[in-house]
């Protein structure tokens, strides 16, 4: 099944999509206290997962930035568990990706058991 991003709109982001430049411009900020996470940073996830869904439409240096956020992330495990507790007590596996990506029917796909990201990380001492 083939899917496609919702916003594509590559433009708009110096030639990247919205979803690239979300990642890329908050991955890396876990564990900042004086990050507000109410705003676009809310949907670092759901840009992840739908970045993930179409990862074989793009070139792979411009997919490096996903293989980069998952790094980080999986070296910091307390600080992504905290910052993405609230993303991670209310998904809706059905319906989160609502709005950002679809399959060839038009359908909003499940958030797959792979998207690790969805779930905390086990944390190690």
């Amino acid at each position: 099944m083939a899917y496609k991003l919702v916003d594509g709109d590559e433009e708009e982001f110096d030639g990247i999509t919205f979803e690239e430049w979300l990642v890329s411009r908050f991955y890396d900020v876990i564990g900042d206290e004086a990050v507000d996470w109410s705003l676009d940073i809310d949907h670092v996830l759901h840009a992840r997962s739908a970045l993930e869904l179409v990862r074989d439409q793009y070139p792979a240096q411009r997919m490096a930035i996903l293989d980069e956020a998952d790094a980080f992330w999986r070296a910091r495990p307390q600080a992504f568990n905290h910052d993405f507790r609230y993303q991670h007590a209310r998904k809706k596996v059905g319906e989160e990706l609502e709005g950002w990506v679809i399959d060839d029917e038009g359908h909003t796909p499940r958030i797959p058991l792979t998207h690790w990201w969805w779930w905390p990380l086990e944390e190690s001492e």
